[in-house]
């Protein structure tokens, strides 16, 4: 019946949050880029984390930056590792620091659906063009799983806003060296050596 009434952005703006929860994911893969522009803060927030999880990568790159600015954490942790990789700047930059501290430090099942991604998948780019402050805001474990690319791309900046057992993680991972990130054991293993085993993240 949703995929008969609606047809344009208008159109979705009309739909209830309720409403929204309830759309199929067969549905929500036919929303054009006006469509996802149309959803409103109390729309984008009534996706469940599966129905997220299904958008293609043009409709979750569709989100501006201020639908991503409020957006639920549980969302944006819910995002997968291709989804995270196209992040644009502009939504990178719109993240708050409770989404970043939510992105995991290692991909993680969720249920039966999709891995979701974790703070490795962000773009290089995008995470470049995070401020001082989101940087600062990431977990010890975070900071370890960072891709080498992602390392090589924090600036002066970012690196003065990061405190000292903070520089001490990032040292041990660029000294560890893991190719694309590190896993879980590894991870645990250096931190254990550092005295910070149990840190969120």
């Amino acid at each position: 019946a949703h995929a008969t009434a609606i047809s344009s952005a208008h159109n979705i703006g009309q739909i209830s949050a309720r409403g929204i929860a309830g759309l199929s994911t067969a549905f929500l893969a036919k929303l054009n880029t006006d469509d996802i522009h149309a959803l409103s803060t109390a729309q984008t927030n009534a996706l469940s984390t599966s129905q997220l999880e299904s958008l293609q990568i043009s409709q979750t790159g569709a989100f501006t930056g201020d639908q991503i600015h409020s957006m639920q954490s549980r969302l944006v942790a819910a995002m997968t590792a291709n989804q995270l990789q196209n992040f644009s700047v502009d939504q990178a930059k719109a993240l708050t620091t409770a989404d970043l501290r939510a992105l995991r430090s290692w991909p993680q099942m969720q249920g039966s659906t999709l891995a979701a991604g974790g703070i490795a998948d962000l773009d290089a780019a995008a995470f470049h063009a995070l401020d001082a402050s989101q940087v600062a805001a990431l977990s010890l474990r975070q900071l370890y799983s960072l891709t080498n690319d992602q390392a090589n791309a924090l600036t002066a900046e970012h690196l003065a806003a990061l405190s000292s057992l903070q520089r001490t993680v990032l040292d041990a991972r660029r000294s560890t060296n893991v190719p694309g990130g590190s896993q879980t054991p590894i991870v645990t293993a250096a931190l254990s050596d550092l005295g910070i085993v149990g840190q969120r993240g």
